[in-house]
């Protein structure tokens, strides 16, 4: 039999008595493929939406009141990533050196507006960091930045990240990233770089050190020959209040990585209230583009 079960944009998680384990949108067609040797077959529609889910229960399995529905908040992970970037337009790239800064500066991030975050592998703390805020906090849109090693891939896709990034292009990280389902965006800075990142299937972009390889300029630049490409690029680096609508108004700009909104003295000294008050200025700035 079918059994639909609607759910509203932002709620989006059940489980499945019997199975012992929670399911959401994000990884239901796998589960549902796992789950398929114990006589469970089904089929997902309108994910994009994130609206509707049906599910085709064997009748001698389940039935439909065996499905207790349990809600929290998801984000819907079936948008592209480059869709939620454009809409905020802002990536904060934070450097955490403790991990129990990590819950409360995703819950300052959220409050001023802002659902991305890059987590950079800078410190021992990243991974932790990154695991405490995706199951904490799971409609923030969650990266891993400065990811340099192979190993640094495998452990912030395991630890919840959903992109990565790095500051320079190797096409081993992009390989390996894209072995394990990470979408990845490296960095560039010259058009021989923005080619080889097209030729291996990259097409957002980390433009980095954005101020020390030219800023604006540049960038306009690189865009005459391969803007008609699709690409686009997050200028990181030298990014500030004062500058970051220059970058905006650039049609090859999704979003600019900056850190003064997560600034390292305002994370350590615990000042929460503060980086929600210059998060929400920032993306009223950005909004206004």
């Amino acid at each position: 039999m079918w059994t639909f079960l609607g759910f509203a944009p932002n709620f989006s998680r059940f489980r499945l008595r019997g199975l012992g384990r929670f399911h959401c949108l994000s990884s239901l067609r796998d589960d549902l493929r796992h789950t398929q040797r114990r006589g469970l077959a089904g089929a997902v529609g309108q994910l994009d939406s994130g609206t509707q889910v049906a599910v085709e229960f064997e009748s001698h399995l389940l039935s439909h009141s065996e499905i207790p529905l349990q809600t929290c908040r998801v984000p819907k992970l079936s948008q592209p990533m480059i869709a939620r970037i454009l809409a905020k337009r802002i990536v904060p790239v934070v450097v955490l050196d403790r991990a129990e800064s990590a819950e409360p500066l995703a819950e300052a991030l959220l409050a001023g507006g802002l659902d991305i975050m890059e987590i950079t592998f800078r410190t021992a703390a990243a991974a932790e960091c990154i695991h405490r805020i995706a199951a904490r906090f799971p409609e923030i849109l969650l990266g891993a930045g400065t990811l340099l090693e192979v190993e640094q891939v495998k452990r912030a896709k395991d630890a919840g990240a959903v992109f990565g990034l790095a500051p320079g292009l190797n096409p081993n990280i992009i390989a390996a990233a894209k072995d394990i389902g990470l979408q990845f965006s490296p960095g560039v800075m010259t058009p021989s770089e923005v080619e080889l990142a097209l030729s291996l299937g990259c097409k957002l972009l980390k433009f980095f050190p954005a101020e020390a390889a030219g800023g604006v300029n540049m960038l306009k630049s690189l865009a005459g020959p391969y803007g008609h490409t699709g690409v686009k690029f997050i200028p990181t680096g030298g990014v500030s209040a004062g500058n970051l609508t220059d970058y905006l108004k650039l049609p090859v700009v999704a979003a600019i990585g900056g850190s003064w909104m997560v600034d390292k003295q305002l994370v350590n000294d615990g000042k929460w209230s503060e980086i929600t008050r210059i998060t929400r200025e920032a993306l009223a700035v950005a909004a206004a583009v």
